[in-house]
């Protein structure tokens, strides 16, 4: 049963997985995906996707939304016949599936780990730019243009290098003209 709607999800030895409507007792999606009978099906995520079992001995793991299988995951020999979902002390989601191996596996849910570094590289790379910024409106090219190339901006480098030439007057600008010989140049 869903944790949050009026739904069933079934498993079944045609190989599927299909989602109920407790409410009108339709069919409402039907999952496809494993080489076998499904033997074991959850809800996790607070009920927006579900976990699978199989005799293929694959677990995976579907959106319910998209209506599609978004990870398999492979470590169990035979059938998989236990599967549970849990919040364990830290406040994880975890699944564990125990399968005809005699191996009992524990999983844990990355989506929240994996949101929280999104959001700390996020912050990272929003703090480097106000850092650029500030580097260019205080005039201190030098770092500034090593901080965009460290963060890839060929855009901003040229814009400090435009920035430096525009505001330098023309006599403390390096001039490489007396250099550069144009007859030798030329390439035949």
């Amino acid at each position: 049963f869903s944790p949050v709607d009026q739904l069933l999800v079934s498993s079944s030895a045609d190989e599927t997985i299909k989602l109920w409507s407790l409410a009108d007792k339709t069919c409402l999606r039907t999952f496809q995906g494993h080489e076998g009978s499904v033997l074991r099906v959850i809800f996790i995520s607070r009920g927006l996707q579900l976990m699978s079992g199989g005799s293929d001995g694959l677990l995976k793991l579907w959106n319910i939304r998209e209506n599609e299988c978004v990870a398999t995951f492979e470590n169990h020999k035979q059938k998989i016949w236990a599967l549970e979902h849990f919040t364990n002390q830290q406040g994880l989601e975890m699944v564990v599936s125990g399968g005809g191996d005699s191996r009992i596996t524990f999983w844990i849910d990355q989506t929240v780990i994996e949101k929280e570094k999104k959001r700390q590289l996020a912050d990272t790379i929003l703090l480097e730019q106000q850092q650029l910024s500030n580097l260019v409106m205080t005039k201190q090219y030098g770092p500034a243009i090593k901080l965009a190339f460290s963060l890839d901006q060929p855009k901003k480098i040229l814009e400090i290098f435009t920035e430096i030439i525009s505001t330098q007057p023309p006599d403390s600008l390096l001039s490489y003209r007396d250099d550069f010989d144009m007859e030798s140049s030329v390439i035949m």
